[in-house]
């Protein structure tokens, strides 16, 4: 009998890229957060809470570096469910269907934020490592600081509603993951007596 405990390869894997893609974003969040309310021209910008201002910003950018690395992991395990939705929008927008509950659009669209926001304070991120380089790359320094700081504030927002539509999602496999070490009960035996 099979055990219903059991998780695929593909989903273990998800999961494992899952949880480290939440715990770069958390981080980098937090870290962004802090830059949000301790910027520069302000009176606290001097406080330091845990870390220094150098220390906030090294986690910001590593953070920011692994969030990029694990979302590129993350895609392809979801490439045939992003190919198979883009369709069916075509469909929807072209009138040749009406194959998608509420549901699913509010997923989409939530979806279709966090990726453009993702993007943006992606792109935005990678501008300042190399803004030395080229201070005045498309947009000036100040108008990409805009640009990372709001798409950043919708990435976490966009970010929180896709982890709650998929709340279900990832305790159901959480759980299980943490099952996979269980043994099976034991099954009563049934003894034959012979007789004399």
């Amino acid at each position: 009998m099979k055990n219903q405990h059991t998780v695929s390869n593909i989903t273990k894997h998800n999961w494992f890229v899952n949880v480290l893609l939440m715990l770069s974003a958390i981080t980098a969040s937090l870290s962004g957060i802090y830059f949000l309310f301790f910027a520069r021209g302000n009176p606290n910008y001097a406080i330091n809470i845990l870390f220094s201002r150098h220390e906030w910003e090294d986690i910001h950018l590593w953070a920011g570096v692994l969030m990029i690395t694990f979302v590129t992991l993350h895609i392809p395990f979801h490439w045939k469910w992003i190919v198979a939705t883009t369709k069916r929008l075509g469909n929807i927008l072209f009138g040749r269907c009406n194959c998608m509950n509420t549901y699913g659009k509010l997923n989409v669209l939530i979806d279709v934020l966090n990726g453009l926001s993702f993007t943006s304070v992606a792109v935005s991120g990678l501008y300042f490592l190399y803004d030395g380089v080229h201070p005045d790359l498309i947009f000036t320094r100040p108008v990409w600081d805009l640009i990372h700081i709001w798409s950043g504030v919708i990435f976490i927002a966009s970010a929180t509603a896709h982890l709650m539509i998929h709340w279900k999602w990832i305790v159901k496999v959480t759980q299980k993951m943490f099952r996979l070490t269980e043994t099976q009960p034991n099954l009563p035996t049934t003894e034959t007596s012979s007789a004399s």
